[in-house]
């Protein structure tokens, strides 16, 4: 039996969405297992539906079209809970996923997306020519807001609540600051706590409720120049928002990845063998995708997966092309600004909250003071970069799942 150090849930309730596990402990956020691992010396290995992926057929593929089957994750979701929330942000993950609900009238009850408003309006002219992280705030003017309104005036009985993570805050002193999120950036963590706060409040209503977010779609890499393959990481994984947990108070938040999920693991097949056949078509494109060796970097530290170097040049490219192949109704002429992945961002729109006022200097302090406290108790060789203002940690990969031979 191992003990779970930084949830008092259940291990089956946050398995889903991934965890480490450091010797007979499991901690459900990585900064926990490196803490962990740096007073144990005990390497770590990240468990993501290990049972489910690894003994699936990958080669194998489905005789229907990728909508079906995101209308079959829709509804196998809206059959298991009484409460679906869409955490959505405008992008082509969560828009495709809000298209299947309505597109196929399956009820979807709320929308909720979390933008600074009240530091953001009236500041910043849209530009929809500027696809860099400063101009991110005009992703609202282009891409969220147009669908919002599209949904209240075609589908009046989903709920849309448009919250501002900075139109009220406290000093961030909260005995959960380090495990509310993997990354831990202050705007990421105010959005994250304005969420549970709106979950708390649904909760003295409805019991089973699920938050579902578009998480990532497959991930493919070319194996050796010869094969076409897929694979999960940490940082992907739990991105953009908390994961499967008790909130302080008992309140369970429970995350439903809508793409990168045990309970359908037949979507990440699918999309990979659908950028497998376009590749077969049109070898040229394959020069987006990086090529990897099949041989792993071995790196003791981390067991059950290996680190290994991404290409974020090509990142970008290479997630355009997949999104234009998985998501036959998403606009590729939609606006997207590239995202900045520092734990302390001053490029993205929490930059709009930073200078806004002095007054915020109090609120981003305590914040500093928080993380850095807790940085301090991990060996800085879990840490790609050692500065407050670019930490990253080491990520962790599952093994390489084989989708296709290149012809």
């Amino acid at each position: 039996m191992h003990q779970i150090l930084d949830s008092t849930a259940p291990l089956d309730f946050i398995a889903k969405n991934g965890y480490y596990i450091i010797g007979d402990k499991i901690a459900n956020h990585v900064g926990t297992a490196y803490q962990e691992a740096t007073r144990t010396k005990l390497p770590i290995r990240w468990h993501f539906n290990d049972e489910v992926y690894n003994n699936f057929n990958w080669r194998e593929r489905l005789n229907l079209p990728i909508n079906e089957l995101y209308r079959m994750r829709a509804q196998q979701l809206r059959d298991k809970y009484d409460y679906l929330i869409l955490w959505f942000s405008g992008g082509a993950d969560s828009t495709n996923i809000l298209h299947t609900f309505v597109d196929n009238n399956i009820h979807l009850d709320e929308v909720q997306i979390v933008w600074p408003r009240s530091q953001t309006a009236g500041k910043y002219t849209p530009n929809n020519k500027n696809r860099s992280a400063t101009n991110i705030v005009s992703e609202w003017d282009f891409s969220a807001e147009p669908t919002l309104k599209w949904l209240a005036a075609n589908h009046p009985t989903t709920r849309i609540e448009v919250l501002d993570q900075f139109k009220t805050i406290d000093i961030e002193d909260f005995e959960d600051t380090w495990t509310l999120l993997e990354r831990h950036n202050y705007g990421s963590i105010e959005k994250q706590r304005l969420l549970d706060r709106e979950l708390r409040d649904r909760s003295k209503k409805y019991k089973n409720i699920a938050s579902i977010t578009g998480n990532n779609p497959a991930v493919i890499k070319i194996i050796d120049n010869k094969w076409v393959a897929t694979h999960f990481n940490n940082a992907w994984a739990s991105a953009a928002n908390g994961k499967s947990d008790y909130l302080l108070d008992g309140t369970p938040r429970n995350v439903e990845y809508f793409y990168w999920t045990p309970d359908f693991p037949e979507i990440t097949r699918q999309q990979a063998h659908i950028v497998l056949d376009y590749l077969n078509l049109n070898p040229a494109a394959r020069q987006i995708f990086e090529s990897w060796k099949i041989e792993k970097k071995k790196n003791p530290k981390l067991l059950g997966g290996s680190e290994f170097k991404l290409n974020e040049g090509a990142l970008l490219e290479e997630r355009e092309l997949v999104k234009k192949l998985i998501y036959p109704s998403w606009n590729m002429n939609t606006f997207s600004a590239a995202k900045c992945q520092n734990t302390y961002d001053l490029v993205d729109y929490h930059y709009w909250y930073f200078n806004s006022n002095p007054e915020t200097k109090r609120h981003l302090e305590s914040w500093r003071f928080a993380i850095k406290a807790q940085y301090s108790l991990i060996d800085n060789q879990w840490f790609n970069r050692n500065d407050l203002s670019a930490d990253k940690f080491h990520n962790f990969y599952s093994k390489m799942h084989l989708v296709g031979r290149l012809i």
